[in-house]
């Protein structure tokens, strides 16, 4: 319903993403929650995808999966994103 077009291999990706931005700046320590959804298959892949980069039995290309991405959606989603925390954090 978001349009995002995430693919399970995609969260796998995102996965990696806040694993490594959390090593950089908090020894690691990460904090996700699974929140409900529509598509109940998705679901399903997409968590398994995340538990197994999670617990190291994947390793996808981060830079891999960016380069299938739409940039123009992709820089209107941190666009609208930013406006919206910039009230929160001044540095956006």
């Amino acid at each position: 319903l978001g349009g995002m077009n995430v693919t399970p291999k995609g969260f796998a990706g995102l996965t990696r993403a806040v694993m490594d931005m959390a090593e950089e700046c908090c020894g690691g320590r990460l904090v996700l929650t699974l929140e409900g959804g529509y598509d109940l298959r998705g679901e399903r892949d997409s968590g398994k995808e995340v538990m197994k980069e999670l617990s190291g039995k994947s390793r996808p290309d981060v830079s891999e999966l960016l380069a299938t991405g739409d940039d123009a959606a992709l820089n209107h989603a941190l666009d609208r994103a930013r406006q919206m925390h910039r009230r929160y954090w001044k540095n956006l």
